[in-house]
């Protein structure tokens, strides 16, 4: 069984929302959104080096990712057409379930803002550092809006 073939049955079988292996080396999470991935390079810079991806939704952020860490193949459940293009452009083989022009926000009807964010880049390693960016932005938000529920309960 290749790589890409253990990364998909993995994501499969056990219902992850991404999957990387290489040899022996198996990542796995459950955890939405672009933040497993980025997490992953963020911690450990070279894990996706030669490895195959499986993951739930591949756009440009994805891709771009994939692509920084210098990932060999990678298989999404849903492809946007940029996600496409990003992986092509850096030799990455890919397959998809389903394929859509652009992915939407957890609403349904807006852009994912990490989609959005990748629209105008073309360079992975600058891709990484507003990804990175945003999500740090995004998780003091998140840490200030539940500091601020505690206050509220405490009074």
């Amino acid at each position: 069984m290749t790589d890409l073939e253990r990364a998909v049955a993995l994501f499969r079988e056990n219902n992850y929302t991404v999957t990387a292996v290489k040899g022996e080396r198996e990542f796995t999470s459950h955890k939405t959104g672009i933040s497993p991935l980025s997490d992953l390079l963020k911690d450990d810079p070279g894990a996706l080096i030669g490895a195959s991806v499986a993951d739930r939704v591949v756009g440009g952020a994805a891709a771009f990712l994939a692509a920084y860490g210098q990932a060999k193949a990678v298989h999404a459940g849903l492809m946007s057409a940029r996600g496409a293009e990003v992986l092509e452009r850096y030799n990455i083989s890919y397959d998809c379930d389903r394929k859509t022009d652009i992915i939407l926000a957890r609403d349904g009807v807006s852009v994912c803002p990490f989609e959005r964010l990748c629209l105008s880049i073309d360079d992975p390693a600058e891709a990484f550092a507003a990804i990175t960016a945003r999500i740090a932005v995004l998780r003091a938000q998140k840490a200030q809006r539940a500091e601020e529920a505690r206050s509220e309960e405490g009074k």
